[in-house]
């Protein structure tokens, strides 16, 4: 398991067990043991200057398993409006409505009553 060790710089070791970390207190500089057991300053380890050339790609690894199904999305917009569909068949013809009712010429002592005619 690795470990973390505070130091000052005069007193690192020159080799550890790989995946150590050592602080010098005294510099601020702080070192990770790496594959060959030697100090690199981990910024040049987060940098990509420390250790060898990169080998090739290892071969591509075996298919995970199936996920979890995922939580119900937010709803969409309203979509656009259709086009308008065609024309419904003829209703039935509707009842009779309330003929006039013709009555003689204009006598204007009489009553008359709504669809009453005169002449």
């Amino acid at each position: 398991m690795a470990a973390f060790f505070s130091t000052t710089q005069d007193r690192l070791p020159s080799t550890g067990n790989v995946g150590d970390v050592y602080h010098a207190t005294d510099t601020r500089i702080t070192y990770v043991c790496i594959g060959n057991g030697g100090l690199v300053p981990i910024d040049q380890v987060l940098a990509g200057v420390a250790g060898g050339q990169v080998g090739p790609p290892g071969a591509t690894g075996p298919q995970g398993s199936t996920g979890q199904q995922g939580m119900q999305g937010l709803m969409g917009l309203t979509g656009l409006t259709g086009a308008t569909g065609p024309a419904g068949s003829q209703g039935p013809a509707g009842a009779n409505g309330t003929g006039f009712n013709f009555r003689t010429a204009f006598d204007n002592t009489a009553s008359y009553a709504v669809n009453d005619v005169v002449t």
